[in-house]
């Protein structure tokens, strides 16, 4: 999935599909579909249950043939790009504005009317590369990355924020960057995904900085996570621009801080 590259362009209101390789020609859809002309479809998100819209045939026939194009960059990259692999027809799905009200997936009990739709946890994950320096400077003088050092985008954030001392957004509470203030809820455990090079779907010979997270970057609460990055609640609309400030409003209270630990 890291070599499909969707291309957004308000302005036309449309979402293009795009390939890395430019070998599968682009599908423009539009941005913000009229749902009421879309097939309704109920999917599933980890234990949530949701009300979808179907994108319709040709976006459909244009994922499939994607990842059947793309064999090779399988979890473990042992199959190749030619082999039959054995992918069911797809559909790619939509959700409605929840300002309309029919459509409710709270990412977060208490604050009713932010909603996560297909995110993992919350519509927002933050990364700083202050503390990607410290995680890069750890696999490489553990000898752990073979000298490699990886880019922010292994973490596929929606925000990375320069400036910051490392890991001090683990203290975050509520923090403003442009327009728009965040809640922060708790760091971003991590699966394996960070292991893949978001520029070429190859999985790193070393085994990627999951491991080496879970050794150094847990909770007492959760020994067998490994967390980087943070996931934030935005608490109003507005715009965010590239160079924008980032104010720390509020802080974690010293007596409620938590701390990562090592094993």
């Amino acid at each position: 999935m890291a070599l499909l590259r969707p291309l957004v362009d308000h302005q036309a209101n449309t979402l293009t599909l795009t390939s890395h390789d430019d070998d599968q020609a682009p599908l423009a859809l539009p941005l913000f579909p009229d749902t009421s002309v879309l097939q309704q479809k109920t999917v599933t998100v980890w234990k949530d249950s949701l009300e979808a819209f179907d994108m319709g045939d040709a976006a459909a026939e244009w994922v499939t043939t994607f990842i059947r194009n793309h064999a090779s960059h399988d979890a473990v990259n042992t199959t190749e790009d030619e082999a039959d692999l054995q992918v069911p027809l797809l559909r790619l799905v939509t959700l409605e504005d929840p300002d309309l009200g029919r459509y409710s997936r709270q990412a977060h009990p208490k604050l009713p009317g932010i909603h996560a739709s297909f995110a993992d946890k919350t519509p927002v994950t933050i990364g700083c590369y202050a503390s990607l320096d410290t995680l890069n400077d750890e696999l490489v003088s553990k000898d752990i990355s073979k000298g490699a050092t990886i880019p922010l985008n292994r973490f596929r954030n929606n925000l990375d924020i320069q400036g910051t001392l490392s890991y001090e957004e683990d203290q975050w509470l509520v923090v403003k960057i442009g327009e728009v203030t965040f809640y922060i809820t708790e760091p971003v455990s991590r699966c394996p995904m960070p292991g893949i090079d978001q520029d070429t779907g190859v999985k790193d010979t070393w085994g990627g900085p999951t491991p080496h997270l879970l050794k150094t970057r847990h909770f007492a609460e959760r020994t067998d996570r490994g967390y980087f990055c943070i996931h934030a609640l935005p608490l109003n609309k507005g715009t965010i621009h590239v160079g924008d400030s980032v104010q720390v409003l509020e802080r974690i209270p010293e007596d409620q801080q938590r701390f990562a630990l090592s094993k």
